[in-house]
Parts: structure tokens; sequence; C-alpha cells
């Protein structure tokens, strides 16, 4: 995995809205973050572009091809002050230089090198700009300006640039807002706007992915969802089904299968727990009931924050057929059953005091969720707040 470069080039997180499942305390920040130290550097402005010849065109099997010769890259740079550009690999990050070239007076360049199949590589214009470069051409053009960038010959390569302009143009959006929130404080407002932004992208890049898919890029971009995996499990199921007959990045796919497991309409994996009688329960057991299957521990501040809206559902519908089972990361059982008692939490209850659980769900983050249905099938996730109250009431009737 530590192989795949990153095409998220800016995350912003709201750390209040959740607990990390590696911690043992919540965060009450309220400021927007920012990671901007990610290797993606392509046109704000303008799509980049790709010109193929027919063969090409007819051809995107994902086989690694063995070359015997150096690929060769030209290119040229218009941007002003860069006289120099290396060619990195990634490992990891992009540390290690295979080759460099000094700009001629037009800005002209040419480098050659062996690339290695399955990986990827970066041009770097002397940090102000990026090319990213998979290996499946002989010969590669880039032209590189400002305000765009164009690769003729790699439709991989091609891929990976148009992505990044995806990416890269809300990022700037993203980079105002921090700069508003910085300057005025955090409201309500900016944080509804950080959402939108945040929606509106990555619907758009997954939206790219389907298009370009199957292909080595848009695997490796589609890894950047797993990150998020609880949100996106539909999604990461939709686009693995399209790599079933490639040997391509097996870790990567293997991971991919397994959130894909926990997509709507498959049957929930079993989870056998004890309870604090020290019981053993299976949630199968609860077969003929919706069950909600709540992650949650007495140390989550939002989780804690959350359970007043829990318990209003659960008195409303436990006569209709409707259970949760409580998931707890306490990392002691007295933690676990002091809150329990304390909050009144009136469920099933289970320790996942080794995490086997939260492991088999994927899960980042707490509180979450997990709706199933009669027959064990997963309805819905990570359902919080208005949205679990109005799908409770629209499968019960009232």
């Amino acid at each position: 995995m530590n192989c795949i470069p990153s095409i998220l080039a800016l995350t912003l997180s709201l750390s209040s809205f959740s607990c990390s499942e590696n911690t043992t305390e919540t965060t009450s920040t309220k400021e927007l973050t920012t990671n901007t130290s990610t290797e993606i550097s392509a046109p704000k402005d303008e799509m980049s572009t790709v010109t193929l010849n027919d063969k090409e065109n007819e051809v995107n099997e994902l086989e690694p091809v063995e070359k015997d010769g150096k690929e060769i890259i030209k290119g040229t740079c218009s941007i002003a002050g860069i006289h120099k550009v290396k060619l990195e690999q990634n490992e990891g990050k992009f540390s290690k230089t295979i080759g460099e070239a000094t700009l001629d007076s037009s800005g002209d360049f040419i480098l050659e090198a062996k690339l290695e199949p399955l990986k990827f590589y970066r041009l770097n214009f002397e940090d102000k700009a990026y090319v990213f470069i998979y290996d499946d051409f002989d010969e590669l053009t880039t032209t590189v300006s400002s305000s765009k960038v164009t690769v003729t010959g790699s439709n991989e390569s091609r891929i990976y640039t148009d992505a990044a302009y995806v990416s890269n143009k809300y990022n700037v959006q993203l980079e105002q807002l921090q700069q508003e929130a910085s300057s005025k404080g955090m409201t309500n407002e900016i944080r509804m706007r950080y959402q939108m932004i945040m929606q509106k992208s990555e619907q758009e890049l997954k939206t790219f992915i389907l298009k370009e898919s199957p292909s080595v890029s848009a695997l490796v971009i589609s890894a950047d969802f797993l990150s998020s995996a609880t949100d996106n499990v539909d999604f990461i199921a939709e686009i693995i089904k399209k790599y079933d007959d490639t040997d391509y990045f097996p870790e990567l796919k293997a991971q991919m299968v397994s959130f894909s497991q926990l997509a709507t309409g498959n049957t929930a994996p079993e989870i056998e727990l004890k309870n604090a009688q020290g019981e053993t329960i299976k949630l199968s057991n609860l077969r003929g009931k919706y069950v909600l299957i709540d992650f949650w521990a007495s140390w989550c501040r939002p989780c804690m924050a959350e359970l007043p809206n829990v318990k209003t559902n659960y008195a409303k519908y436990k006569n209709d057929g409707f259970e949760i089972v409580g998931i707890s990361s306490d990392k002691t059982k007295e933690a676990w059953t002091n809150a329990i008692l304390k909050k009144e939490m009136t469920w099933t209850h289970m320790w996942d005091a080794k995490g086997k659980a939260s492991q088999q769900y994927m899960v980042r983050g707490i509180p979450y969720t997990v709706l199933i249905d009669k027959e064990g099938k997963i309805v819905s996730r990570n359902l919080r707040g208005e949205q679990l109250g109005a799908k409770l009431a629209e499968i019960f009737k009232h």
C-alpha cells in the first residue's frame, strides 16, 4: 500500500465530529485542519489533454509490460524561473531521484530512464509543478505551464493528471475557506460550506474514477477512499467489480474486496462477543428484528452527545421489532458497565475488548452505526441524528 500516491491533495477534517478508534479520548477542537503536504500539483484552470494513436486507444489491459530499452520523456516547461526537472520514483513518498535534466533556453528537455512495471513516477519541476507518470509508454511528451499540463503518449499518466485537476479545483475553494475560518473564526455557515465542497469533490472524483475504469490509475486513485471507507462502501463495491480479472495491486484489491462485503444488501458479518454478564451473544440470534449495530465507547464525547437521540428512537420502536446492539471499545469492563448503568442504556450490549468487531466492520471512528434488516442484510450505515429517526420512521411507518 505504501507505493500508492495520494490524489486527494488537501484534506480538511472537523475533528469534533467523531472519535478515532485508535485513541482513548476525543478532541474538542472546532477549527478546520489542513494537510498540504501531499504530492499532487496539477493545473488549477484547465483540464489536461492527451493524444493517443488508434492502437493505444484500443488497448487498456491491466498487465505489466516488460521492456528491454529505456523510456523517453520529452517536454517543455514555460514556468518562469525553472531550470531543471527531476524524475522521481514513488517509494511511499517521491524521494528517489532516478534522472534529471536541464531545460534549454526554450524550456525544452529530454530524459531517458528504465522504468519498472507497476510503479508511479513524477516529473518534479523544482517543487513548483509536477507531472505524474505511469509506465505504459515508450515515449511520453508533456507540456507544462502555470495554468495547464498536457500529456501525450500515456493514457495512464493522462488519467492521473486529470484526476489531480479534479482534486485541485476544489482544493482552491477549501484553501479559501480555511483562510476565512482563520480570520473570522469557525461558524456553522463555514461548516456547511465545507461539507458541501467536500461532497461535490468526492462525487466528481468518484464519477471520474468510474468513467476511467478499468485502468491502473483509476484503481490507485480509488484507494484514497479507503481512508473513509465506512462512508464509501457502496462505491468501493461498485468499483472493484471492474477489476475482477486483473492482478494489479493484490493487497489493495484484497482490502477493497473486504470493504465491499459491507455494501448495502449484503449479509452483515457475524459478531460473537460477551455481554456484561459474561454470556456469549451472537448477532445472528437477533434475526427477525431490525437491528442497529452501534459502535461506541464511554470516553467518546460525540457518542454521548448522540445517546439521547438513540434512546428516543429505541423507546419509540422497540415494540415494533427494533433492537440495538451496542459494541463498546472501552478499554476496561468497569468503564463500559458503569456507562451502561449510569446512562440507562437498556438494549443489548457487547464488549469488543480486542477490537475484533471493529476490524470486521472497518470502523475508523465512533460513533458509527450499521442498520440491518430482519434477514441480517445491511440496510444503511452511519445513521445519526435526524437521519436515524427518518429511516426508522420509513421502516416502521410511524
